[in-house]
Parts: C-alpha cells; structure tokens; sequence
C-alpha cells in the first residue's frame, strides 16, 4: 500500500509509513478526566480497545457509543468539571442527536451510539457487502450501499434468540445473527433489530433517510 492515512470501513483509519502500518481509533483527548467522571455517575463503564464504551445501567440494560474523532471548543462553556449532555434534538433516531462530552478545559467530544456486537456485524459486511459499507465515528452512521442506519444507545442483553420466530415475521438469519424489520419509531421508515449472539442480546437499527 502507498505511504498516507486511510479511512477503514469499520470507522478506524489505518496510517502506512515506510515498513509500518499502524491503526489509529477515535479516544477521549482526555482520558483519565473523562473515566473520572463516569464512574462519579456511580454506574459501570468499559472503555474498549476500539474507542466504543459500554456502560452498564441499572435495569440490566447496556449504554453502547464510542467517541467522535473530532473536538471542539465549546463557546458556552461555563463550568470547571466535565460533563456530559445532549445535543441535536430529542429524537435519538435523527442523524444529529448525539450524546457530548464537555471537559474542564472547555473543549467537547461527541459521543455517537455504536453497535454493542460491533465485531459480529463487520464479521458479515466482510463477508457479504466487503466494498459496500462504511461507518461513520462522528454520527455512529452505517451506510450500506443506499441504506443509512443509525443504532439505537441500548443494547437488551437476552438469554436466548428465537431464530425461527423471527425468520417466521419477515426477518432474516445469518448463521448466529438475525434481523427483525419492523418501524420501531413510527416514523414511517423500515428499522431493523439486530440481535447477536456474542454478546448475546438486540439493539435497534434506526432507518435514517437522506
């Protein structure tokens, strides 16, 4: 490969220089300020070798996102600890709601849903959409040829996947994976429930139009 840093499907880049190649992922500019505070929120986060974070609430289920690539100044900075909050709306299926961290310095990083069974879903785009797919760290967006899908911030975990009745209501299977289509935000548009098996549960692909 020629020398230059890449974008990679998966959201990752990849950087080549001389004999090297090196994989670069979105972080927190500001890492022991930004696991400080969450644990202050007294619930249970995993920040993951690939930037996304898993954090475990109180009704069993899980809060999936990761960090955006980009950070900024935020111009109506007024506090001296991090934070979190909300931007872009109250509709967590729109393209611009995202969850935002605020740090003591003033500059902010937006923290877009991710996938929870990250690995399992890139393990089938390989497979069946290779140069057809691409993830966006900065929306959490995953575009599939025409399709745009946004994941929901929770993940169910499940003790067990009834693959026949899911196959039986017009979804789809693919080996240890399966896919139920249905509009879980009325909003008009088909979204999918993707449930894995490694971890085991389902969280809600939103349809996002263009």
């Amino acid at each position: 490969m020629p020398k230059g840093l890449f974008d990679l499907p998966d959201g990752t880049k990849l950087g080549i220089i001389k004999s090297y190649a090196v994989k670069f992922i979105s972080y927190p500019v500001f890492p022991l300020d930004f696991a400080a505070e969450v644990i202050k929120l007294g619930i249970d986060p995993s920040l993951k070798q690939d930037g996304s974070l898993s954090v475990g609430l109180s009704n069993n289920i899980k809060l999936s996102t990761r960090i955006g690539w980009e950070y900024f100044q935020s111009n109506s900075f007024t506090s001296m600890t991090t934070s979190f909050s909300i931007t872009g709306g109250s509709d967590p299926s729109a393209e611009a709601y995202t969850l935002m961290v605020t740090y003591d310095t003033g500059l902010s990083q937006l923290m877009p849903p991710a996938v929870e069974a990250m690995d399992s879903l890139i393990e089938m785009f390989d497979s069946l959409v290779p140069a057809d797919y691409s993830i966006n760290n900065d929306t959490g967006i995953i575009t599939i040829g025409t399709l745009n899908l946004k994941p929901d911030y929770f993940f169910a975990p499940l003790t067990s996947i009834d693959y026949t009745s899911i196959a039986s209501m017009g979804g789809f299977v693919y080996n240890n994976l399966a896919f139920e289509i249905m509009d879980f935000n009325g909003d008009g548009l088909s979204d999918i429930k993707y449930y894995s098996d490694n971890p085991m549960g389902c969280q809600i692909l939103y349809s996002v139009s263009n």
